[in-house]
């Protein structure tokens, strides 16, 4: 399976952060079946499983950083040189 991920990430001001992405998952995916199992005359598929199908959706996310936050326990403490996220909102739309 083939997955592709677009993504825009921008800085609306000091304080605020927008992403944007656009995912496609199973690029090359095609209708269709997959044998499981085949009986044993080997002439026929004994189960299927239907392929998985290509999916389309938009992840878009809106963050600010409090850099001046305190750390208030370990799971608050900076990783990779990043502050404590203090806002973070992410929804996503999905295409047929």
């Amino acid at each position: 399976m083939l997955h592709i991920a677009l993504t825009y990430a921008r800085e609306l001001t000091s304080k605020f952060n927008w992403k944007v992405q656009f995912n496609v998952r199973n690029v090359l995916a095609k209708d269709g079946l997959i044998p499981i199992s085949i009986e044993l005359t080997g002439d026929r598929w004994a189960s299927v499983q239907v392929k998985p199908i290509q999916e389309r959706f938009v992840i878009n996310t809106f963050s600010s950083w409090a850099a001046t936050a305190p750390a208030r326990t370990w799971l608050d403490t900076p990783r990779a040189g990043l502050p404590p996220a203090s806002f973070f909102f992410e929804w996503r739309v999905r295409f047929p």
